[in-house]
């Protein structure tokens, strides 16, 4: 939708000048954006005039019978027309910065799940957006901060950045179950007595051993690193009365 520019558009005093009566004269940054349009006839401020004992500024106006706009962002020039100190309308021309505007674009999602160990572009975002760092992992277990991006076709539209928080979930650890575990019958018969490897613990350590042969107990995994839940899983056990 087109938005015309109304009023005066006050300026910055270094960034637009025009030649008047053989001098340089500063004018103000009217800090239009590509979907404006200017109507012939809209005052631009003068914040200067360098001009020998016209120091009170002054006003220009577009030159422009018809709604037309300002074109595409960057530095434009265009036609202006202003009242000298005599009285003389003149004409001249004057640059102006076009700034770029806010695309239109989805919102990003305040929250993301992820799974330990997944990466980035494992996530999915919203059409348009994508993540700045796409190949790096989520992170840690717990809540993280992900830069995203959205950037629209059209180059009037500036690159819009936003952080994402993502919860970051314990994933499955990677283990192997015991194997060939036999009791020794010079020790006392209780399950506890097995050693497991690293990691692994009898859930009932004070368990009897109480039958000969192939008996299963559950013994649980925990990985040292906390962004892994805890397993639990039946070890069978070789008993050896004495």
């Amino acid at each position: 939708m087109r938005k015309k520019i109304e009023n005066s558009a006050y300026m910055t005093a270094e960034e637009i000048r025009l030649n008047y009566i053989g001098k340089w004269v500063l004018i103000a940054n009217a800090e239009m954006t590509p979907d404006m349009e200017f109507i012939g006839g809209i005052p631009i401020v003068v914040a200067d005039n360098i001009y020998e004992g016209h120091d009170d500024g002054f006003y220009a106006e577009f030159v422009d019978d018809e709604d037309t706009l300002v074109g595409d962002a960057g530095n434009r020039r265009f036609r202006i027309r202003y009242t000298d100190s005599e009285g003389n309308v003149r004409y001249s021309y004057a640059n102006v910065n076009i700034n770029k505007t806010t695309p239109p674009h989805p919102p990003a999602p305040e929250i993301l799940d992820a799974m330990f160990g997944q990466r980035l572009y494992q996530l999915t975002l919203p059409d348009g957006w994508e993540w700045v760092t796409s190949y790096h992992f989520v992170g840690d277990v717990g809540f993280r901060e992900h830069r995203a991006r959205f950037e629209h076709e059209n180059p009037n539209h500036y690159v819009i950045y936003v952080y994402i928080n993502v919860e970051v979930f314990q994933a499955t650890p990677i283990y192997e179950l015991p194997k060939g575990l036999i009791s020794d019958p010079t020790l006392p018969m209780y399950l506890s007595q097995i050693v497991l490897p690293n990691g692994w613990e009898w859930v009932a350590p004070s368990t009897p051993l109480v039958y000969v042969g192939y008996e299963t107990f559950v013994a649980s995994y925990t990985c040292e690193s906390g962004n892994f839940y805890t397993v639990y899983r039946d070890v069978t056990v070789y008993v050896v009365l004495a």
